[in-house]
């Protein structure tokens, strides 16, 4: 079991998976009022891992259950069984756990989106700081610390609605992908020497034209 953990939203509760699809059943056994180790005790749980040890071609226990301690412990399942698992605690839990499983195996979870788009805003902030400090420099000026802020702050007024610094990870998908597209088009925008009001009016109306292109849903983490 990969050391990865993805925490996943359901109805509130923090659903930790791994991206080989592996399942911490402690902590959502406890939100429906239940103990994995008396699912485990159960007859029926015992026959289907033997059938399941079976068709993965393996006896070893570790290869279905491991056991973990400290930050995320717990006794996290095979990405099979818990599916079996869940079934238990509740079918709505358990077909929202499959899908979030299905997606995460797969490589097309909406958690992946997220990631993509805050690489791709890491790329395109240095890009914009790289051409500020450029065109700065063309001018004989000297670029400090308060002129990048400056630039990132009147890019998150228009992603968040507030003038302020934002740590990236607390944005979603789409807000990372609106905050690209605004670093790209600046950061021409400063090529051209476009005087800062200016900047601020045609970022707007380009942030407010990139809304209404956009799906009504955008790969955001379940």
């Amino acid at each position: 079991m990969a050391t990865n953990i993805i925490k996943l939203d359901y109805q509130g509760l923090d659903v930790g998976f791994t991206g080989e699809g592996w399942f911490n059943a402690t902590l959502a056994a406890e939100k429906f009022g239940k103990r994995v180790d008396h699912w485990l005790a159960n007859q029926e749980t015992k026959d289907y891992m033997g059938a399941l040890s079976t068709h993965l071609n393996t006896r070893k226990t570790g290869d279905l259950i491991q056991t973990k301690r400290g930050k995320n412990g717990g006794t996290w399942l095979h990405p099979k069984l818990a599916v079996a698992f869940t079934r238990w605690l509740s079918p709505d839990f358990s077909v929202w756990c499959d899908c979030q499983i299905d997606g995460l195996i797969r490589g097309n979870h909406p958690y992946y989106d997220r990631l993509r788009a805050r690489d791709m805003s890491a790329v395109s902030f240095r890009f914009m700081n790289n051409v500020l400090r450029m065109v700065r420099l063309e001018d004989g000026k000297e670029t400090s610390e308060y002129h990048y802020q400056n630039e990132a702050k009147l890019l998150n007024w228009l992603v968040i609605d507030e003038f302020k610094a934002v740590e990236r990870d607390t944005l979603d998908a789409e807000q990372l992908a609106l905050m690209t597209a605004l670093e790209e088009r600046n950061a021409v925008l400063l090529a051209q020497r476009v005087n800062r009001d200016d900047r601020k009016q045609k970022l707007a109306q380009f942030a407010q034209e990139w809304r209404n292109c956009q799906p009504l849903t955008l790969g955001r983490a379940a």
